[in-house]
């Protein structure tokens, strides 16, 4: 075995268990002294990282996101075919669908505690304001973005609306009726998400990175998707919004737009990438076969492959962050679209054409972000562009999550 394979195994494991972690932690103590709040999680939640102390440069993601709980659980379907016994899968993903069946109870009209009188002077203005709140109720809570771990609404400022959670929560609760998983109330969950999918198919709403509101590629297509598992008239909608997003694709540029009309500060984003993993389309227009996303993914390689000092020398396997220009954390590199992109190339791999170079290729890619890794094979959200050491969220639920998707795919090589 080389080492190569021999970190894989490890990682896999660990990335197991770094999910394990953010799932159900009862047992932590969130406190967040300015806004007067003392958070423990509820079963079921799932934390986009797990730190509950306040370090310098670390970002507080001790929230549930549906967008991320989704993308962390699709990982679990996965872990239960391959036998991985690192948690109880199955118990985490019934209390998963109980916790986000319980969301939808959620009411911003209803207030029944004094908690606007601990908002320490200088924490007020990232506060939301009493009719925000009083319009989350609803579906208008799938569309909230995130909430607090212990299942209450999240009442600091965000960038709201967002609209691609629901959908890709409906895609997590197929892939685990698929593998076998059962959850009380998971057709509900189901049924309120294609229903919210449909309202709000291709509506501008904020994007995956939470910055900007506009008509976004991601969003659509995992709309698209969702749709598609539904009705004749579902699947009607769903064909319009793939018909849409033909407009994204610049021949001019040679890549595909993440975003109409064009931001003027990004346009060739991994979110596009992202947008086709997650939705799991493999054939047709806006899939892994599609010609134009796989320029996308060229374009990106070669952009970041000259952008970040971490890759200069590399023939192949190049790193890779969210957009050319990001100001984000330390403007590096992200684990989760490196991973995305050696998955996406193990799927092109899947599907013949030169398998040996693309699968060469991926393996490059998995290799570079080994060597930021430490031995412990915990994953940040981001590391450095030049010294490749980690920062910004440690123990990123979803970085293990992509890990273990790309490794997957992998697997899929034959």
């Amino acid at each position: 075995m080389s080492d190569f394979e021999e970190w894989l195994g490890k990682q896999k494991r660990a990335s197991a268990a770094g999910i394990a972690q953010c799932l159900s932690r009862t047992d932590l103590v969130k406190t967040r002294a300015g806004f007067g709040q003392v958070i423990r999680p509820a079963p079921g939640s799932v934390l986009a990282a797990p730190a509950v102390e306040d370090r310098a440069g670390e970002p507080d993601y001790f929230f549930h996101w549906i967008r991320d709980a989704a993308l962390v659980m699709r990982a679990i379907p996965d872990l239960v075919r391959t036998g991985d016994s690192t948690a109880d899968w199955k118990q985490h993903f019934r209390d998963w669908v109980r916790f986000e069946l319980a969301l939808a109870d959620l009411d911003g009209r209803v207030t029944t505690d004094d908690w606007p009188t601990r908002v320490a002077p200088d924490f007020r203005q990232f506060v939301r304001a009493p009719d925000e709140l009083a319009a989350v109720h609803g579906d208008k809570v799938a569309g909230d973005v995130r909430v607090n771990a212990d299942g209450t609404l999240d009442r600091i400022r965000w960038s709201r609306p967002q609209h691609d959670g629901p959908a890709l929560r409906l895609l997590t609760c197929r892939q685990g009726i698929s593998a076998g998983l059962t959850a009380d109330g998971i057709e509900d969950l189901i049924a309120a998400d294609l229903a919210y999918t449909r309202t709000h198919a291709g509506r501008v709403s904020v994007d995956l990175w939470e910055e900007h509101a506009a008509e976004h590629y991601y969003t659509i297509l995992v709309q698209a998707a969702a749709l598609d598992t539904g009705d004749a008239a579902d699947r009607d909608l769903a064909a319009g919004l793939l018909d849409r997003l033909d407009q994204f694709w610049s021949a001019d540029e040679g890549f595909i737009r993440c975003t109409l009309p064009r931001e003027t500060r990004k346009s060739l984003d991994i979110a596009v990438i992202l947008g086709v993993l997650h939705s799991g389309r493999e054939t047709g227009r806006h899939s892994i076969a599609d010609v134009r996303v796989q320029a996308t993914l060229t374009m990106l390689e070669r952009r970041f492959g000259a952008y970040y000092p971490i890759n200069q020398g590399r023939r192949r396997g190049a790193v890779l962050g969210r957009y050319p220009g990001d100001h984000y954390g330390t403007k590096g590199p992200w684990y989760i679209a490196t991973f995305a992109a050696a998955e996406f190339r193990y799927r092109m791999a899947a599907q013949g054409g030169e398998p040996i170079d693309t699968m060469t290729e991926a393996d490059a890619i998995l290799a570079a972000a080994h060597r930021t890794i430490p031995k412990d094979c915990r994953l940040s959200e981001q590391f450095d562009p030049a010294t490749g050491a980690q920062s910004s969220a440690r123990d990123l639920a979803w970085s293990h999550a992509a890990f273990l998707s790309a490794a997957m795919a992998r697997r899929m090589v034959g």
